[in-house]
């Protein structure tokens, strides 16, 4: 069994860094979305859940009443 390839905790960092970081580059435009929109930005770590993250944090966004005034939109889109 010495000579086995993909087992050992090479395989296991293979597989988890581009998990990382694509969670990572996607984390950070839904992080500013949430903010802009005055929710939590807490919301995000949802994404960090397989499958679940990925359905639920997107249909927040979708269907969640944005509570900004509308005083506030120069700072949104200024």
């Amino acid at each position: 069994m010495d000579g086995e390839a993909g087992t050992g905790a090479g395989a296991v960092l293979v597989q988890l860094v581009p998990f990382i970081l694509f969670n990572l580059i996607l984390l950070v435009p839904y992080w500013r979305i949430l903010r802009r929109a005055g929710r939590s930005g807490w919301w995000v770590l949802l994404m960090l859940i397989p499958a679940v993250g990925w359905l639920v944090v997107p249909w927040v966004i979708a269907f969640m009443r944005w509570e900004r005034p509308k005083e506030d939109l120069g700072q949104v889109f200024g």
